[in-house]
């Protein structure tokens, strides 16, 4: 029930993203992947003040709204959502010291907001479960911390972090405070979308004409283990942005050079962007 009238962790780091390191909007994960090349860095300021639920970023930048009518004439009529003069990065000079440094920056005091008031909850209701939603929600390395760091035991990260949850949401709400549901509602895995039969996906191979055969698992490792690169298409779609088997690229983590190659030649991105290792349970 406790409120705040100040920026979010999320909102700062949307500014560093988009203002300094200039991967765009919804650019958060290219972020939390070039951190790890960076380093504690002096020179680099941004100065957060903590507070009980408090996260202050006044000093390092400016409140919303970022856009009005008036400036909607020209982009340089909008104003800078950082405070300082911070160079910004492109896509030649993003792997320098000082952008992978902001990275770096900005990821360390996401787990350290995380902490914080990751503990705060827990002195306030002694409990061993958190959920987590929204956009910091998906930063699984603040995630981490949370978990190792506090006495939680169980994290929930409900899987949808943007617009596309509030649907969701909303069917909860309607359920409980309108039709006095008493049934709890189970959300077992993200696996909420569309399936589709196989004889939908024939009848589109042979309509465009398009060469197929039929295979299953053990054909698709051996592929792997040779160094090909997999489209997996099967069951329903994920919800949320993230690939999580059913809807994914896969390729053989074992090769050191697969990262690169599928970056460059598949995906057509930056070079320092990870991928997640699928392990046995």
């Amino acid at each position: 029930k406790d409120k705040s009238k100040y920026h979010g962790i999320g909102a700062a780091y949307t500014a560093v993203t988009n203002s300094i390191l200039n991967f765009g909007t919804g650019g958060e994960g290219k972020t939390m992947g070039l951190a790890p090349y960076g380093n504690k860095n002096g020179k680099i300021k941004l100065n957060l003040n903590l507070k009980n639920i408090d996260t202050n970023f006044s000093s390092f930048m400016r409140r919303m709204p970022y856009s009005d009518v008036l400036n909607q004439i020209h982009e340089n009529f909008r104003p800078n959502v950082i405070k300082q003069k911070i160079k910004t990065a492109n896509k030649k000079n993003i792997m320098n010291k000082y952008f992978c440094d902001w990275a770096y920056k900005i990821q360390k005091i996401t787990e350290m907001v995380m902490l914080h008031l990751g503990k705060k909850i827990y002195n306030q209701i002694k409990t061993k479960n958190i959920c987590l939603a929204g956009g910091v929600a998906l930063n699984s390395v603040a995630n981490n911390v949370l978990l190792k760091k506090t006495k939680f035991k169980n994290m929930f990260v409900f899987p949808a972090c943007s617009d596309a949850g509030i649907p969701f949401g909303l069917v909860l709400w309607g359920y409980h405070y309108l039709f006095k549901g008493k049934k709890r509602i189970e959300f077992n895995n993200a696996y909420t979308g569309c399936t589709y039969d196989a004889k939908d996906i024939l009848k589109l191979l042979k309509k465009f004409d398009l060469t197929f055969s039929f295979t299953n698992s053990y054909k698709i490792a051996e592929l792997i283990k040779k160094d090909f690169v997999i489209g997996n298409f099967q069951d329903k779609s994920e919800y949320g942005p993230r690939a999580l088997g059913n809807r994914s690229i896969l390729a053989d983590a074992r090769n050191p050079k697969m990262r690169n190659y599928i970056n460059k030649k598949v995906k057509h991105r930056e070079v320092f962007r990870p991928f997640a290792p699928a392990i046995l349970e």
